[in-house]
């Protein structure tokens, strides 16, 4: 089996309702932290999920735009608690 079906990056709760809890300079060191991970992922096609806390909106914009300008197939999922497994597909998307 080849490496990239064995692995895949979880991008969990980066939506901005996280993330303006942070100071400017810490929200932006992470979203170019996470700019990088999602990069390297398209480069070397890892299959990439972006985890959704429900009602808090969407994975930040700059990463959402990082995915579509490189037609890169993100897969979302919304969880409806602090974990990731409860309630969600998660463990089948990893499964598959």
């Amino acid at each position: 089996m080849e490496l990239e079906h064995k692995i895949a990056t979880i991008v969990v709760d980066m939506q901005d309702f996280f993330l303006n809890k942070f100071t400017d300079e810490k929200r932006n060191a992470l979203i170019q932290n996470q700019l990088k991970v999602i990069d390297c992922c398209i480069t070397q096609k890892i299959p990439l999920i972006f985890l959704e806390y429900k009602n808090r909106g969407m994975t930040t914009s700059l990463l959402m735009k990082t995915v579509k300008d490189n037609s890169y197939d993100v897969e979302i999922i919304v969880k409806n608690s602090n974990g990731g497994f409860t309630d969600t597909k998660l463990d089948e998307s990893l499964k598959e």
